[in-house]
């Protein structure tokens, strides 16, 4: 059985197509939603942690369990596996039980990939193919499940590292670009493309439990004060960041 948390049957009914919990906007310091778009934090969980557990965790929960239906023993492959979702993306596919593939561009956030859980971490150039080892990591079969969060920077690599009857998961675009394909690229392998935008407040409360228990770790790799958010992008444009950086009010 999946190791993720499942909601019984019998829980409080879930939105068909989740509830935003992101907010469109500038950095305020004070916003108003309504009492269903937030969640306690259970004691033990720190509050910077906290404020990335609905984009960066509750979304890949979503995408993961939800949506692409990961079950233990199958494989998955997370691109852009040193970013905010990548590497909270390669942890909770760990602890589905699955055979993590991570992809990333960066040599030097390997490591940290594979402290996080990753099987196999697949670092090559940019531009390069890299479904190749994909295909030799798992026996030439591709994957079950792609967890995309890049977008079509990487779409014919990704594409070809997917195996039949997979599932290819799209959560992130980091360009504006389109990219031609023919469908029947999937159809004839019988995959399926999926999307994820948000999360709902039950999957953040899940995400919450989870971290309480200490099954995923919130990665924020730096803090920056409110008044240098233009730094923040700076850093995240330049691709010099590993996991989220968390702009803390200003006083």
């Amino acid at each position: 059985m999946p190791v993720l948390p499942q909601r019984p049957r019998d829980a409080l009914p879930r939105p068909e197509v989740p509830r935003r919990l992101g907010l469109v906007g500038g950095y305020g310091e004070y916003v108003a939603v309504g009492d269903d778009n937030v969640a306690a934090v259970p004691e033990g969980v720190a509050l910077a942690d906290a404020s990335i557990a609905s984009c960066a965790i509750g979304t890949i929960l979503n995408g993961l369990r939800d949506v692409g239906k990961l079950q233990m023993g199958e494989s998955a492959l997370v691109t852009g596996a040193g970013g905010g979702l990548g590497l909270h993306a390669v942890q909770l596919a760990r602890l589905a039980g699955a055979y993590v593939i991570a992809q990333t561009t960066s040599p030097d956030k390997a490591d940290l990939i594979r402290e996080m859980g990753a099987h196999e971490v697949v670092v090559h150039a940019r531009g390069e193919d890299f479904s190749p080892q994909v295909k030799r990591l798992t026996d030439g079969r591709g994957v079950d499940v792609l967890v995309d969060n890049v977008g079509t920077p990487l779409f014919e690599p990704m594409r070809r590292s997917l195996g039949i009857a997979g599932r290819w998961i799209l959560i992130g675009q980091l360009t504006g670009q389109f990219v031609p394909f023919n469908p029947a690229q999937l159809f004839l392998k019988n995959q399926s493309m999926l999307s994820v935008t948000s999360t709902s407040r039950n999957q953040l409360e899940d995400v919450l439990a989870l971290m309480k228990r200490g099954q995923v770790k919130a990665v924020v790799s730096r803090s920056l004060p409110l008044e240098e958010a233009g730094e923040a992008h700076t850093l995240m444009e330049a691709g010099r960041i590993t996991g989220r950086i968390l702009l803390r009010p200003n006083g």
